[in-house]
């Protein structure tokens, strides 16, 4: 992710991805914004498979968005227990638990492109599980391998054909995002365990070299072409409600993690919508064109 300051739709600095309290901000805000002082952040990377992040250092209060396994971030403050950091992927900024980052490591080498990956202590599918990686996660080869198995940096074992390398792209998202079909639903989640809409649609776009913003507002702001309301829609084609999205597999089958279903599913597009309209909370926003 470049560095770049993110604004939103009316040039203001957006506070989902950029680093201010009144007491504490990122440095390159200076100038920009009001601060007791300013700091640069130290870099860090998320170690568990997944770990949520909220607006607040509160346990009880809702996630905005997830982290997951080797994803490089700034930790701008730590306090009781609780990092505030900001995604270096996507920007995104939010309180998450601190014993979830360590230091930076080997640099990744490859990306995770199955739903769930596991890791073993050795190189042998009977072995007890030390570890899994989500589909999105990133991980470093030591470079050993004994059959179908590479070693991570860590000494773990994982499944080579499991893993696509650094740098190589699936064009079909949305195949990438049909490997989370029957994923329960969860609010600000982004791997099998628990996914939301828009994380969904990000980590299939990242899979296939898109970058794509979290929240599925931004998503409807920057990505694709937007087309006619009444335009053939086909396989990729993106669809836009006010707070929702999902992926099309077809000119007529919607792809999307919903909480009609509690489950990431597959739905007639035209029934989704009069479902949704059914319910008072309007029609599509927006359908788009990655390509």
């Amino acid at each position: 992710m470049s560095r770049e300051l993110k604004r939103g739709p009316d040039g203001a600095l957006e506070r989902r991805r950029n680093v201010f309290r009144p007491d504490l901000a990122d440095v390159r805000l200076t100038g920009l914004v009001e601060a007791a002082r300013f700091v640069e952040g130290r870099p860090a990377v998320c170690v568990a498979p997944t770990t949520p992040y909220r607006d607040n250092p509160d346990p009880e209060e809702a996630y905005s968005a997830s982290l997951i396994l080797g994803e490089p971030v700034r930790i701008f403050e730590e306090k009781d227990g609780w990092a505030w950091v900001q995604s270096e992927r996507d920007a995104y900024v939010g309180y998450a638990r601190s014993d979830a980052f360590a230091a930076p490591g080997a640099a990744p080498t490859h990306r995770v492109r199955v739903a769930r990956a596991h890791q073993y202590p050795r190189a042998d599918f009977k072995a007890p599980l030390a570890g899994w990686a989500p589909l999105g996660g990133l991980v470093a080869l030591s470079g050993r391998s004994e059959g179908r198995f590479v070693e991570t940096a860590e000494g773990l074992w994982m499944v080579e054909a499991h893993l696509l390398e650094i740098g190589e792209r699936e064009p079909d998202w949305t195949g990438v995002a049909e490997r989370l079909l029957g994923a329960p639903y969860l609010w600000g989640g982004e791997t099998v365990e628990g996914v939301d809409c828009s994380g969904m649609v990000q980590i299939a776009l990242e899979q296939a070299g898109l970058p794509c913003p979290r929240d599925s507002d931004m998503q409807e702001r920057e990505l694709g072409a937007t087309l006619p309301p009444d335009a053939a829609l086909r396989r990729g084609d993106v669809v836009f409600w006010k707070g929702h999205v999902g992926l099309m597999l077809d000119g007529e089958t919607l792809l999307h993690a919903n909480a009609g279903a509690m489950l990431c599913a597959t739905e007639n597009l035209r029934a989704t919508i009069a479902r949704v309209e059914a319910a008072g909370e309007g029609g599509p926003t927006a359908f788009k064109r990655l390509d």
